[in-house]
């Protein structure tokens, strides 16, 4: 038994056999699996999102604060700067989305394919 235990070729098979065996498991326990995927995606979601953000405006907060501006007004002044962009971008994107809307629907009502019930 002493020499079969030293084999590199069957301490490879058995390593096999237990990844399948393991694979196995987690190929029964999916179901499960999922629903704890989607619940956990949901709730760390929100995080990521804000680990993400901070790791990119922590270099700018970092140079504000090197000038003498208080770590709070940085981040404030970066969130004012940010939600300006934003507004001037959504007040530019909204009224020629809502005309293209316009036109497709018109577009739509014209063409032969859709069917009317």
């Amino acid at each position: 038994m002493e020499q079969l235990t030293k084999n590199k070729l069957f301490r490879y098979a058995i390593w096999l056999l237990l990844g399948l065996i393991i694979l196995y498991f987690i190929w029964l326990l999916r179901p499960l699996l999922l629903h704890i995927y989607a619940f956990l995606k949901t709730v760390l979601a929100p995080f990521i999102v804000a680990l993400i953000i901070s790791y990119v405006l922590n270099p700018i907060v970092s140079m504000l604060g090197g000038r003498k501006v208080p770590r709070t007004i940085a981040v404030l002044l970066i969130y004012a700067f940010f939600l300006t962009c934003l507004g001037v971008i959504l007040m530019n994107v909204i009224p020629v989305l809502i005309e293209q809307l316009g036109n497709s629907t018109s577009i739509c009502r014209n063409c032969p394919c859709v069917h009317r019930a």
